[in-house]
Protein backbone atom coordinates (compact mmCIF):
# COMPACT_ATOMS: atom_id res chain seq x y z
CA UNK A 1 0.00 0.00 0.00
CA UNK A 2 1.06 3.44 -0.36
CA UNK A 3 1.05 5.76 2.71
CA UNK A 4 1.54 9.70 3.54
CA UNK A 5 2.73 11.18 6.19
CA UNK A 6 0.77 13.94 7.52
CA UNK A 7 3.77 15.51 9.63
CA UNK A 8 6.64 16.04 7.16
CA UNK A 9 4.58 14.90 4.37
CA UNK A 10 6.74 12.24 3.63
CA UNK A 11 5.76 9.61 0.88
CA UNK A 12 6.31 5.99 0.18
CA UNK A 13 5.34 2.38 -0.10
CA UNK A 14 4.69 -0.24 2.67
CA UNK A 15 3.23 -2.83 3.73
CA UNK A 16 0.84 -3.26 7.05
CA UNK A 17 3.94 -5.19 9.32
CA UNK A 18 5.97 -1.84 8.47
CA UNK A 19 3.77 0.92 9.91
CA UNK A 20 1.16 -1.16 12.17
CA UNK A 21 2.91 -3.32 13.92
CA UNK A 22 4.05 -2.33 17.09
CA UNK A 23 6.23 -5.32 18.94
CA UNK A 24 4.36 -6.03 22.90
CA UNK A 25 2.68 -2.50 22.02
CA UNK A 26 -0.79 -4.27 23.47
CA UNK A 27 0.90 -5.46 26.07
CA UNK A 28 -0.77 -4.07 29.38
CA UNK A 29 0.28 -4.17 33.00
CA UNK A 30 -2.62 -2.68 34.67
CA UNK A 31 -4.95 -5.56 33.52
CA UNK A 32 -5.20 -8.93 34.57
CA UNK A 33 -4.38 -10.54 31.15
CA UNK A 34 -1.43 -8.65 29.91
CA UNK A 35 -2.52 -9.56 26.27
CA UNK A 36 -5.92 -9.20 26.34
CA UNK A 37 -6.18 -7.00 23.22
CA UNK A 38 -4.60 -9.61 21.11
CA UNK A 39 -7.12 -12.41 22.50
CA UNK A 40 -9.80 -10.11 21.45
CA UNK A 41 -8.74 -9.19 17.99
CA UNK A 42 -8.08 -13.61 17.46
CA UNK A 43 -11.96 -12.87 17.49
CA UNK A 44 -11.96 -10.41 15.22
CA UNK A 45 -9.42 -9.84 13.03
CA UNK A 46 -10.11 -13.64 10.86
CA UNK A 47 -13.15 -12.44 9.82
CA UNK A 48 -12.96 -9.43 8.58
CA UNK A 49 -12.67 -9.89 4.62
CA UNK A 50 -15.48 -12.46 4.79
CA UNK A 51 -17.92 -9.65 6.64
CA UNK A 52 -17.11 -6.93 4.40
CA UNK A 53 -18.08 -9.12 1.48
CA UNK A 54 -21.05 -9.90 3.31
CA UNK A 55 -21.86 -6.47 4.18
CA UNK A 56 -21.62 -5.74 0.25
CA UNK A 57 -23.50 -9.23 -0.48
CA UNK A 58 -26.36 -8.33 1.66
CA UNK A 59 -25.57 -11.76 4.45
CA UNK A 60 -24.60 -10.12 7.10
CA UNK A 61 -24.07 -12.53 9.98
CA UNK A 62 -23.58 -12.57 13.63
CA UNK A 63 -20.26 -13.56 13.32
CA UNK A 64 -20.15 -10.69 10.35
CA UNK A 65 -21.40 -8.30 12.94
CA UNK A 66 -19.28 -8.73 15.67
CA UNK A 67 -15.96 -9.18 13.58
CA UNK A 68 -17.01 -4.98 12.24
CA UNK A 69 -17.82 -3.50 15.54
CA UNK A 70 -15.11 -5.36 17.52
CA UNK A 71 -12.82 -3.52 14.83
CA UNK A 72 -14.60 -0.13 15.37
CA UNK A 73 -14.48 -0.78 19.06
CA UNK A 74 -10.97 -1.35 19.34
CA UNK A 75 -9.76 1.53 16.85
CA UNK A 76 -12.17 3.64 19.14
CA UNK A 77 -10.85 2.49 22.11
CA UNK A 78 -7.13 1.18 21.70
CA UNK A 79 -5.58 2.85 19.24
CA UNK A 80 -2.49 5.66 19.52
CA UNK A 81 -5.46 8.31 19.36
CA UNK A 82 -8.11 6.75 21.47
CA UNK A 83 -4.81 6.79 24.24
CA UNK A 84 -4.01 10.36 23.39
CA UNK A 85 -7.48 11.71 23.99
CA UNK A 86 -7.99 9.07 26.37
CA UNK A 87 -4.66 10.60 28.73
CA UNK A 88 -6.40 13.90 28.53
CA UNK A 89 -9.73 13.15 29.84
CA UNK A 90 -8.83 11.03 32.64
CA UNK A 91 -6.24 14.32 33.27
CA UNK A 92 -9.44 16.69 33.31
CA UNK A 93 -10.74 14.01 36.06
CA UNK A 94 -7.81 13.71 38.06
CA UNK A 95 -7.33 17.90 38.21
CA UNK A 96 -11.57 18.18 39.08
CA UNK A 97 -10.90 15.07 41.93
CA UNK A 98 -7.85 17.32 42.78
CA UNK A 99 -9.63 20.47 43.58
CA UNK A 100 -12.66 18.71 45.35
CA UNK A 101 -10.04 17.61 47.73
CA UNK A 102 -8.82 20.69 48.28
CA UNK A 103 -11.55 22.58 48.87
CA UNK A 104 -12.65 20.10 51.79
CA UNK A 105 -9.20 21.20 53.51
CA UNK A 106 -7.97 17.00 53.07
CA UNK A 107 -4.78 18.80 51.25
CA UNK A 108 -2.11 20.87 53.20
CA UNK A 109 -0.87 23.92 50.82
CA UNK A 110 2.64 23.90 49.45
CA UNK A 111 6.02 24.52 51.58
CA UNK A 112 7.40 27.83 51.46
CA UNK A 113 9.80 26.88 48.71
CA UNK A 114 6.87 26.99 46.48
CA UNK A 115 5.14 29.99 48.06
CA UNK A 116 2.76 28.21 50.47
CA UNK A 117 0.04 28.12 48.29
CA UNK A 118 -3.12 26.11 47.73
CA UNK A 119 -3.00 22.64 45.28
CA UNK A 120 -5.74 24.50 43.48
CA UNK A 121 -3.18 27.36 43.20
CA UNK A 122 -0.56 25.03 41.89
CA UNK A 123 -2.51 23.99 39.52
CA UNK A 124 -3.47 26.77 38.07
CA UNK A 125 0.03 28.33 37.79
CA UNK A 126 0.92 25.18 36.18
CA UNK A 127 3.64 24.31 38.94
CA UNK A 128 1.89 20.89 38.62
CA UNK A 129 1.38 18.78 35.91
CA UNK A 130 -0.95 15.76 35.80
CA UNK A 131 0.62 13.29 33.72
CA UNK A 132 -1.33 10.18 32.79
CA UNK A 133 0.15 7.18 32.16
CA UNK A 134 -0.27 6.20 28.39
CA UNK A 135 -0.31 2.46 29.45
CA UNK A 136 -3.08 3.59 31.66
CA UNK A 137 -5.11 5.05 29.78
CA UNK A 138 -5.14 1.98 27.26
CA UNK A 139 -6.13 -0.72 29.63
CA UNK A 140 -9.04 1.82 30.00
CA UNK A 141 -9.76 1.02 26.44
CA UNK A 142 -9.26 -2.66 26.21
CA UNK A 143 -11.16 -2.81 29.48
CA UNK A 144 -14.28 -1.16 27.73
CA UNK A 145 -13.83 -2.97 24.21
CA UNK A 146 -16.23 -5.29 24.25
CA UNK A 147 -18.68 -2.82 25.90
CA UNK A 148 -17.81 0.00 22.91
CA UNK A 149 -18.19 -4.08 20.46
CA UNK A 150 -21.77 -4.52 21.70
CA UNK A 151 -22.70 -0.41 21.40
CA UNK A 152 -21.63 -0.61 18.01
CA UNK A 153 -23.20 -3.97 16.96
CA UNK A 154 -26.74 -3.05 18.33
CA UNK A 155 -27.58 -0.06 16.05
CA UNK A 156 -27.47 0.72 12.81
CA UNK A 157 -25.15 0.38 9.75
CA UNK A 158 -25.58 2.61 6.96
CA UNK A 159 -23.09 1.38 4.61
CA UNK A 160 -21.64 3.21 1.35
CA UNK A 161 -20.41 1.96 -1.42
CA UNK A 162 -17.48 3.76 -3.40
CA UNK A 163 -17.98 3.05 -7.33
CA UNK A 164 -15.02 5.36 -7.95
CA UNK A 165 -11.37 3.41 -8.39
CA UNK A 166 -9.65 6.61 -9.31
CA UNK A 167 -10.99 7.79 -5.77
CA UNK A 168 -10.95 5.16 -3.45
CA UNK A 169 -11.74 5.39 0.28
CA UNK A 170 -8.55 6.23 1.97
CA UNK A 171 -7.48 4.79 5.42
CA UNK A 172 -5.19 5.88 8.19
CA UNK A 173 -3.74 4.61 11.47
CA UNK A 174 -7.06 6.05 13.17
CA UNK A 175 -9.46 4.64 10.55
CA UNK A 176 -12.62 6.02 12.27
CA UNK A 177 -13.67 9.69 11.43
CA UNK A 178 -16.13 11.72 12.94
CA UNK A 179 -18.38 12.52 10.24
CA UNK A 180 -20.87 15.34 9.72
CA UNK A 181 -23.67 14.57 12.04
CA UNK A 182 -27.20 14.17 11.02
CA UNK A 183 -30.16 15.06 12.52
CA UNK A 184 -28.30 15.80 15.44
CA UNK A 185 -26.67 12.30 15.96
CA UNK A 186 -23.83 12.18 18.63
CA UNK A 187 -20.29 10.58 18.17
CA UNK A 188 -21.62 9.62 14.09
CA UNK A 189 -18.24 8.09 12.39
CA UNK A 190 -17.41 6.90 9.09
CA UNK A 191 -15.29 3.76 9.07
CA UNK A 192 -13.23 3.11 6.17
CA UNK A 193 -14.09 -0.43 5.85
CA UNK A 194 -12.27 -1.60 2.40
CA UNK A 195 -11.42 1.13 -0.96
CA UNK A 196 -14.73 0.50 -2.36
CA UNK A 197 -16.41 0.02 1.06
CA UNK A 198 -17.51 2.39 4.24
CA UNK A 199 -20.02 2.88 7.06
CA UNK A 200 -21.76 5.29 8.66
CA UNK A 201 -22.24 4.10 12.48
CA UNK A 202 -23.28 5.98 15.93
CA UNK A 203 -23.17 3.44 18.80
CA UNK A 204 -26.42 2.61 20.79
CA UNK A 205 -26.91 3.37 24.57
CA UNK A 206 -28.65 0.29 25.16
CA UNK A 207 -26.02 -2.32 26.15
CA UNK A 208 -23.42 -1.83 28.93
CA UNK A 209 -22.51 -5.71 29.04
CA UNK A 210 -19.21 -6.63 28.79
CA UNK A 211 -20.43 -9.69 26.81
CA UNK A 212 -21.56 -10.17 23.36
CA UNK A 213 -25.13 -10.01 22.62
CA UNK A 214 -27.35 -10.98 20.04
CA UNK A 215 -27.12 -7.22 18.56
CA UNK A 216 -31.04 -7.47 18.58
CA UNK A 217 -30.76 -3.78 17.41
CA UNK A 218 -28.68 -4.55 14.60
CA UNK A 219 -29.90 -2.99 11.38
CA UNK A 220 -28.56 -2.31 8.22
CA UNK A 221 -29.09 -1.10 4.45
CA UNK A 222 -26.37 -0.04 1.75
CA UNK A 223 -26.23 2.56 -0.63
CA UNK A 224 -23.93 4.10 -3.40
CA UNK A 225 -22.29 7.27 -2.74
CA UNK A 226 -21.89 9.92 -4.94
CA UNK A 227 -18.06 11.17 -5.93
CA UNK A 228 -18.37 14.50 -3.63
CA UNK A 229 -19.18 12.60 -1.09
CA UNK A 230 -16.47 10.32 -1.13
CA UNK A 231 -14.35 13.69 -1.32
CA UNK A 232 -15.75 14.65 1.78
CA UNK A 233 -15.18 11.74 3.51
CA UNK A 234 -11.62 11.37 2.42
CA UNK A 235 -10.74 15.14 3.75
CA UNK A 236 -12.38 13.74 6.96
CA UNK A 237 -10.66 10.37 7.02
CA UNK A 238 -7.24 12.85 6.28
CA UNK A 239 -8.20 15.26 8.94
CA UNK A 240 -8.93 12.37 11.60
CA UNK A 241 -5.54 10.98 10.88
CA UNK A 242 -2.83 10.99 14.14
CA UNK A 243 -0.22 10.76 11.01
CA UNK A 244 -0.40 8.41 8.62
CA UNK A 245 -2.66 8.08 5.59
CA UNK A 246 -2.75 4.51 3.34
CA UNK A 247 -4.39 4.31 0.26
CA UNK A 248 -4.39 1.34 -2.36
CA UNK A 249 -3.58 3.44 -5.25
CA UNK A 250 -0.82 5.98 -5.68
CA UNK A 251 -1.97 9.51 -7.19
CA UNK A 252 -1.26 12.80 -6.71
CA UNK A 253 -3.98 14.40 -5.12
CA UNK A 254 -3.89 12.29 -2.34
CA UNK A 255 -0.80 14.06 -1.76
CA UNK A 256 -1.96 16.91 -2.03
CA UNK A 257 -5.58 16.30 0.01
CA UNK A 258 -3.03 15.24 3.09
CA UNK A 259 -0.85 18.68 2.25
CA UNK A 260 -4.18 20.47 2.57
CA UNK A 261 -5.28 18.97 5.69
CA UNK A 262 -2.14 17.97 7.35
CA UNK A 263 -2.43 20.31 10.66
CA UNK A 264 -6.03 18.79 11.27
CA UNK A 265 -6.35 16.73 14.41
CA UNK A 266 -9.05 15.27 16.63
CA UNK A 267 -9.35 17.50 19.49
CA UNK A 268 -10.36 16.46 23.23
CA UNK A 269 -11.67 19.27 24.75
CA UNK A 270 -12.45 19.52 28.43
CA UNK A 271 -14.22 21.80 30.41
CA UNK A 272 -15.83 21.72 34.43
CA UNK A 273 -18.67 23.65 35.38
CA UNK A 274 -19.39 23.91 38.89
CA UNK A 275 -22.59 22.43 40.73
CA UNK A 276 -24.03 22.00 43.89
CA UNK A 277 -22.33 19.17 45.72
CA UNK A 278 -19.17 19.35 43.48
CA UNK A 279 -17.89 19.17 39.73
CA UNK A 280 -19.37 18.28 36.52
CA UNK A 281 -16.58 17.37 33.79
CA UNK A 282 -16.98 16.88 30.57
CA UNK A 283 -15.33 16.04 27.36
CA UNK A 284 -16.17 16.61 23.70
CA UNK A 285 -14.61 15.61 20.53
CA UNK A 286 -13.96 17.77 17.45
CA UNK A 287 -11.70 17.92 14.45
CA UNK A 288 -9.71 21.07 14.56
CA UNK A 289 -6.71 22.80 13.10
CA UNK A 290 -4.28 22.65 15.25
CA UNK A 291 -2.29 26.09 16.19
CA UNK A 292 1.29 24.73 16.93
Amino acid sequence: MYAWRKSNLDHFVCDARDVCRIPEGSTNRYIAEPRAAEEFLRLVEPRYNAACAAALNGSLEFEDVFSLAGFTAFIVGCSPTSIRLGRLSISAFADTQARLLDENGMIDRSPEELGRRSLSQLLDDNAILINVDEKFAQAMGIAQVLELTNGFADTLWEFVLNPFEDSPFLSSDFPVALAPNRAEIALRRFIPLQPNLGAYVSPSKASSDARPTKFDNFKWRIRTAKRPEVHLLNRLIVQCAEDMVFSNIESDWIGRLVERNAKHAVINTTGRLKARDGYYTFTSLAVRRKTV
